[in-house]
């Protein structure tokens, strides 16, 4: 499955107005079992992103990053510790 462009851009928009960085895009089957991933992830053809904040300025808040996602028909999930894109 190709990635869904929209993602794409939704994430280089976060990741470039954020001082952001993506952690996790295309995984195979034994690293997804290795980070805990579902079975069914997304990951596993390109379609989801893990993103965390870098530090030097306050993370955006979720409902900030949302309405960046909104636009490219994508959803954002905040985890514990990053946010998780992908399309809808």
């Amino acid at each position: 499955m190709t990635p869904d462009f929209n993602l794409l851009i939704c994430v280089n928009e976060v990741c470039a107005t954020y001082a952001a960085s993506v952690t996790s895009w295309w995984r195979s089957p034994s690293r997804n079992m290795k980070v805990g991933g579902v079975p069914n992830s997304a990951h596993l053809h390109g379609g989801a992103f893990d993103v965390v904040y870098d530090g030097s300025v306050e993370p955006p808040s979720l409902q900030q990053v949302m309405k960046i996602a909104s636009k490219y028909r994508c959803k954002v999930l905040r985890e514990r510790d990053h946010d998780h894109f992908q399309v809808t």
